[in-house]
């Protein structure tokens, strides 16, 4: 119970980062450093959780599979924390008049994509091997912390200790972005070239609004039929082995 209570002052931790970050970007003007606190931040507890999995989990498959979950996790949980971060500095330049540097800002941007992409390449790298494997996986930044080091501990874990698992978040992304890149890029190659008046027909709104809304809705029974298969209810899901041990 303690580690919960500790982990509960994650959203305050976060806030100080963040605080941290806008005084950072008000004495340097520079949005893609203030970011870097809360990017590091946001993913550095999963990402320590995911190396000591690789480093600790003697099923080596489950191993890679749950380290490849959390690394992409990380990753996520970074871009996350930019957007958050770019968010909250563009009301900060509007409120006190600042004229923030735009190029800092699209690199900023460009670092959210980045963190998404790689959350989308590992995370469908790793649903393929949870398939394949038939593994369900749990992801939890505070996993670590929650059995102090020991992986046996998981067995004892209550749900309430157990808290939510991440994996959720990895498997949406992976599945939805690539839609939403292909609904980009379709709805790109049909209004290139074309006057404004064209682009802005019915026509092509609509067909927009069907790529770029519809597609990621249509994702819905793929994501549930894949989460149903490797999404952990409990830790214990993922590794009964420990659970057999404290018998």
């Amino acid at each position: 119970m303690r580690q919960q209570k500790r982990g509960g002052f994650e959203p305050l931790l976060f806030s100080l980062t963040l605080l941290a970050a806008t005084v950072l970007y008000i004495v340097t003007g520079a949005p893609l450093l203030a970011a870097v606190l809360p990017c590091i931040h946001g993913g550095w507890h999963t990402f320590r959780t995911g190396l000591w999995l690789l480093r600790t989990d003697p099923c080596r498959p489950r191993a890679r599979i749950c380290f490849a979950f959390h690394l992409a996790a990380a990753f996520w949980k970074a871009a996350a924390a930019a957007l958050t971060t770019v968010a909250v500095l563009a009301i900060l330049a509007m409120t006190l008049g600042f004229q923030p540097n735009m190029d800092d800002f699209a690199a900023t941007m460009l670092t959210l994509l980045g963190g998404v992409v790689v959350n989308t390449l590992l995370g469908l790298g790793a649903m393929v091997a949870a398939l394949a494997f038939r593994l369900r996986v749990w992801v939890h930044p505070r996993l670590l912390a929650m059995t102090h080091g020991s992986l046996s501990a998981i067995a004892v874990l209550t749900p309430r200790q157990s808290g939510f698992n991440h994996a959720v978040f990895v498997v949406a992304t992976a599945l939805v972005f690539p839609v939403l890149v292909m609904g980009a890029v379709v709805y790109g190659a049909l209004t290139v070239g074309k006057d404004p008046d064209k682009i802005n027909s019915v026509p092509i709104l609509i067909t927009g609004l069907g790529m770029l809304v519809v597609g990621p809705i249509a994702m819905i029974p793929c994501y549930a039929w894949v989460s149903s298969r490797i999404i952990a209810r409990a830790p214990q899901d993922c590794w009964p082995d420990m659970v057999l041990r404290r018998r």
